[in-house]
C-alpha cells in the first residue's frame, strides 16, 4: 500500500495458521489451452486475387498474371514446392499449451507458535514450440506468542521462475508473431529436403521458433519481519521490516538462419552474424 492509494489505504495480507492441531491440504488443476481471436488470414490464390484488386485500384499494374491466380489450387496440389499454399498459423501453433498448477499447504501450531508452509508449482507450455514457463514457490508465516504483551510473526517467500522463448523473441516489432501475422500464404515455409523457405525476405517464423533460445531465471526471497507490544489497553506498538531480494539471470543466443529457394540456392542468410549474450542483475529493497 502507498499514498498513490485513492481512496486509503489497501493492506494486502496472506492466509494465517488459525486454530491449534495440524491439517495438510492440496490444491491443484492440469488443462489445456488453444488460440484464440486469430487473423482470419487467405489461401494463397484468394490473397494473389486481392493482392491484385488493390493494386489495379491504385492504378497499377497486376502483381500475378491472371491465368496463374485461376489455375494456382491445381498447381500447388501438384507441384507444393514451387506453388506453395501454407497456413502459417497452423503450422506454428502446434503445441497444446499443457498448463498444471500443484499447491500443499500445511498448517499447525500450539497455543503460543502458529505455523502455516505451503510448496507450490507452476507450469505453463506454450503453443509455440520451444516456448514454456515454470515458477516454483515456498511459502512459511509464523506466528509467534512470547508473552501476554509482546508477540512476533516471521514470514519467508522465496520463488523461482524460468521463462523459455526462441532467440528472436515471440512479441514485439520484427519478433515471431510480428512475422507470422504478416507472412502471405504464398511464402514458402519448409522444403521436403528439411531446408528452411525463403518466408518473406528471408524472415521465417517457423524457422525462427526453432532456433536459439531466450532464457530468463528469476529467484526471489521476500520476508516479513513484524512484532507487536502491548504497552497498554489501547495502546499497542508495531514494527515491520520487509526486505525484498530478487536476481535476474538472463541468456540468449540468435543464430544465423539460412533460408532457400525452392531450386535449393541460398536465398538470405540472417543475421548476418549470430549473437549470444547474457545479463545478470541482483536487486534489493526494504519496506
Amino acid at each position: 500500500y502507498g499514498s498513490r492509494a485513492a481512496h486509503g489505504v489497501i493492506l494486502i495480507t496472506t492466509k494465517r495458521a488459525k486454530q491449534e492441531g495440524y491439517s495438510l491440504s492440496y490444491s491443484g488443476y492440469a488443462g489445456f489451452q488453444e488460440p484464440t481471436d486469430l487473423r482470419d488470414m487467405v489461401n494463397a490464390k484468394d490473397h494473389m486475387a486481392l493482392l491484385n484488386v488493390a493494386y489495379v485500384n491504385a492504378g497499377r499494374t497486376p502483381v500475378f498474371p491472371e491465368d496463374l491466380v485461376n489455375n494456382y489450387d491445381q498447381l500447388s496440389k501438384d507441384d507444393p514446392v514451387n506453388y506453395p499454399d501454407v497456413d502459417w498459423q497452423d503450422r506454428l501453433y502446434t503445441e497444446n499449451g499443457f498448463t498444471q498448477s500443484h499447491f500443499i499447504n500445511l498448517t499447525g501450531g500450539n497455543e503460543n507458535i502458529k505455523i502455516m508452509a505451503g510448496l507450490g508449482y507452476y507450469s505453463q507450455k506454450g503453443l509455440i514450440v520451444n516456448t514454456d514457463f515454470e515458477r516454483y514457490s515456498i511459502r512459511v508465516n509464523s506466528d509467534i506468542k512470547l508473552s501476554d504483551r509482546f508477540s512476533s510473526r516471521v514470514d519467508i517467500f522465496l520463488r523461482q521462475m524460468q521463462t523459455k522463448e526462441p532467440g528472436l523473441g515471440l512479441e514485439g516489432e520484427n519478433r515471431l508473431i510480428y512475422w507470422l501475422n504478416r507472412m502471405p500464404a504464398t511464402q514458402p515455409i519448409l522444403y521436403p529436403d528439411g531446408k528452411y523457405g525463403i518466408g518473406w525476405e528471408g524472415e521465417n517464423p517457423y524457422a525462427h521458433a526453432r532456433s536459439g533460445y531466450q532464457r530468463v531465471l528469476t529467484p526471489s526471497a521476500m520476508m516479513n519481519l513484524g512484532f507487536n507490544y502491548k504497552i497498554f489497553e489501547g495502546l499497542t506498538l508495531d514494527f515491520n521490516y520487509a526486505p525484498h531480494f530478487w536476481e535476474d539471470h538472463s541468456k540468449s543466443f540468435n543464430p544465423v538462419i539460412t533460408t532457400y529457394h525452392a531450386d535449393g540456392r541460398v536465398a538470405y542468410n540472417k543475421p548476418q552474424i549470430a549473437t549470444l549474450s547474457q545479463r545478470n542483475d541482483r536487486n534489493m529493497a526494504h519496506n
